[in-house]
């Protein structure tokens, strides 16, 4: 596990040292998005902005994991790297893990980052000293949480990348409805009663609700812990047994090795 943890660390800054270009505008893209965002849903109150900020944060955590493990595959395959992967003696859960929580630790950092920027631009640097160390660490532990949820539920995205080979457009469509319809930007009460019950099975949906008892009241509501913890579980569940399945069926009409 160390030796291919070393390996994708030395892949990444192989990257990072390429790439630095695409890498620094794409984050100015995202903190340009944020402020956007801000703006264009103006906020009555501080700790409502410093609701919305940590929200974005995820958001923006969450649709990286979604698609992370669907790239993998994709430029595997043009490599023709990817059959080797499932013909080494390390087990394949084991591989996607070490690039999973490599691409998790730089995702963590950069998101770190745009936050303590927007903490300016957003004015909310009060709001923020108001939460209690404690409650810092229950939002950072449920984003991470939930982030992880959807790093495995790209495995979804990942399995099918064998049959259809780009699938990008579909996890585009997924990004703007988690932004639009889980509650951050637009209440959930709001809106039509097919995306309420469509948003409430997303653990982004719930954890929004977290974010938003903590910082205001200082503590979570059992129901929204609960339905956060059944959500998460359904995510994993279901992108671990669709990638198996995939996998399976790949390796019987011997796609791993095409593209």
């Amino acid at each position: 596990m160390l030796n291919l943890i070393k390996a994708e660390l030395t892949m990444l800054y192989g990257e990072l040292k390429n790439y630095y270009v695409n890498y620094i505008f794409f984050n100015i893209s995202i903190l340009v998005t944020f402020v956007g965002l801000f703006y264009a849903f103006p906020l009555k109150d501080k700790q409502s902005s410093l609701i919305l900020l940590i929200a974005l944060v995820a958001w923006q955590l969450c649709n990286s994991a979604l698609g992370y493990i669907g790239y993998v595959v994709q430029d595997e395959s043009i490599l023709g790297t990817l059959e080797q992967i499932f013909m080494t003696r390390t087990k394949v859960t084991t591989v996607f893990f070490s690039k999973i929580l490599v691409n998790g630790l730089f995702n963590l950092v950069k998101a770190l980052i745009i936050f303590f920027i927007c903490i300016f631009v957003f004015n909310v640097k009060t709001s923020l000293l108001k939460i209690s160390f404690i409650n810092s660490l229950e939002i950072i532990f449920f984003i991470i949480v939930t982030v992880f949820s959807f790093y495995i539920l790209g495995l979804v995205f990942g399995g099918l990348s064998l049959f259809l080979k780009r699938i990008h457009s579909v996890i585009g469509v997924i990004t703007y409805f988690l932004l639009f319809f889980t509650g951050i930007t637009i209440k959930i009460e709001s809106l039509p009663c097919v995306l309420r019950g469509i948003s409430y099975t997303l653990p982004i949906t719930w954890l929004n609700k977290i974010i938003y008892e903590v910082v205001t009241f200082k503590s979570i509501n059992m129901n929204t812990f609960i339905f956060f913890t059944i959500s998460c579980l359904v995510f994993i569940f279901l992108g671990c047994y669709v990638f198996f399945m995939c996998i399976n069926k790949a390796k019987k009409l011997g796609k791993l090795g095409q593209y």
